[in-house]
């Protein structure tokens, strides 16, 4: 094995490694990172089929960053009270990363939908994107 190819299944375990001690934090894009790479260096498209394994990791990488812009991430929630006690009104405000608003009564959870389709949005361009580019460099 070359010692780019070992330098390749280095980084591969420490992502996946990072991405399984980190779960429950930032840790699913990095496994599902290092996941991409173990696939692509098992099935050798990372040095073989650049025009198809740069798109995916390209698009991938966008769904994330799309994602993470979009979706309501840090939530609170705040309770009025009126004259009497069965007159407290809760509201949750939930913000995003670019500052989108999503607020609603009582136990509102925001739905994850619009970040999805925001990251589905941007990894379809950045893959379309990735796939023109590494084709033109393919030419001779």
């Amino acid at each position: 094995m070359r010692r780019n190819g070992v330098w390749y299944w280095v980084t591969t375990v420490a992502v996946v490694a990072f991405g399984i001690v980190s779960i429950f934090s930032i840790g699913w894009l990095f496994l599902t990172a290092g996941m991409v790479m173990a696939v692509a260096g098992l099935t050798g498209w990372a040095t073989s089929r650049p025009t198809i394994f740069w798109p995916v990791v390209a698009a991938i990488a966008a769904f994330f960053v799309g994602y993470i812009a979009v979706a309501p991430l840090s939530c609170h929630a705040s309770a009025t009270s009126g004259e009497s006690v069965e007159s407290v009104e809760g509201i949750t405000e939930c913000a995003s990363v670019l500052g989108i608003s999503y607020e609603g009564a009582g136990d509102y959870n925001p739905s994850l939908w619009p970040g999805v389709a925001t990251g589905v949005a941007v990894a379809a361009a950045a893959g379309a994107t990735a796939r023109i580019l590494t084709a033109r460099r393919q030419r001779p």
